[in-house]
């Protein structure tokens, strides 16, 4: 359970009256040495429509928004990030979306084990400038899912873009982010150790020794990673940005509970905030409770809740 918890934590319908058809194809950016690949999905059309460049959440996440598990390979499989794209073509509007360095098409060879959280703002970024260049896009925003929402805060700050935002993004660092998901299942001395833990980690010390209990859950190769996410705070990186926010939290998220999008908007208040009464946070309709709706994370059928498009399609329409 709890290896199956971390990795959730690592790893972020509705009918048109009109609606427009939309061409996809592969494209890819160089983000260092390093080439990532893509989905452009273009409506029919549209002359220099908006595109929104979609950022996925933590852990092994392919373009489509599904966690790769080579040990059950339809475990993870629930096309969200697909599924935002084809809404958004069908209103009219561009996005781009992409497998993550390691993962799908964006293959390596072996995953290095100094990678840091700014990598992964790189390539964000990367593909921005890709699209700022492209000259064929008239608004540019950002729309990351759960961990994807810190990297887009962050990438945000580095290039020009109309809009941002956060689906299920936290608010908190991510290792109080951790620690409140571990101290549920874990003894109050385990969870005590696991803070320590995290303590020296976010003070750069990658020596730390993580409490036995729970060794398998911070290998070696992880724990520069984390150390390097926990420099950013959401509630401190929002207050940066400059651009009209949408922040978008669901009721029945389990793994970065509606609050947080509640703290967002009070470190941004310019911001619009919406929870979605039943939202999950994969973004899908579900009932209440951890083993109520597990099944919802690995069904690629069943559809978006219904009130998430309405609300991203009213904030895309009204921008300048």
């Amino acid at each position: 359970m709890l290896k199956k918890l971390l990795f959730m934590l690592l790893t972020g319908s509705l009918l048109f009256a009109a609606v427009a058809s939309a061409k996809e194809s592969g494209v890819s950016v160089q983000s260092g040495i390093y080439t990532l690949m893509g989905s452009l999905e273009l409506p029919d059309r549209a002359d220099k429509p908006p595109v929104v460049l979609i950022i996925a959440g933590s852990g092994p996440t392919d373009r489509d928004g599904n966690t790769i598990d080579l040990r059950n390979p339809a475990g993870g499989k629930r096309n969200t990030l697909r599924m935002l794209a084809e809404g958004l073509s069908e209103a009219g509007i561009a996005s781009v979306r992409y497998d993550k360095r390691g993962v799908g098409a964006s293959h390596l060879m072996s995953v290095p084990d100094n990678l840091r959280f700014e990598d992964f703002v790189d390539d964000a970024v990367a593909w921005l400038n890709w699209l700022q260049q492209s000259g064929r896009f008239s608004k540019i925003i950002i729309m990351g899912h759960s961990e994807g929402a810190l990297i887009g805060m962050l990438a945000a700050q580095r290039t020009e873009v109309q809009a941002f935002i956060s689906l299920c993004g936290p608010a908190d660092n991510v290792g109080d982010l951790l620690q409140w998901q571990l101290s549920k299942k874990i003894t109050a001395a385990d969870s005590k150790a696991n803070q320590l833990f995290l303590q020296q980690l976010k003070q750069g010390n990658l020596q730390a020794e993580p409490p036995f209990y729970l060794r398998d859950l911070y290998p070696v190769h992880v724990r520069g990673f984390l150390s390097s996410e926990m420099a950013y705070t959401p509630t401190a990186e929002i207050q940066k940005l400059k651009v009209p926010v949408l922040l978008i939290g669901g009721t029945h998220d389990i793994q970065v509970l509606p609050e947080q999008a509640q703290k967002l908007a009070k470190a941004q208040p310019g911001a619009q905030l919406t929870v979605i009464e039943g939202m999950n946070h994969v973004l899908k309709q579900s009932p209440e409770g951890e083993i109520a709706q597990m099944p919802t994370y690995s069904n690629p059928l069943l559809p978006l809740a219904p009130e998430l498009m309405p609300a991203v399609l009213s904030f895309v329409r009204q921008l300048p």
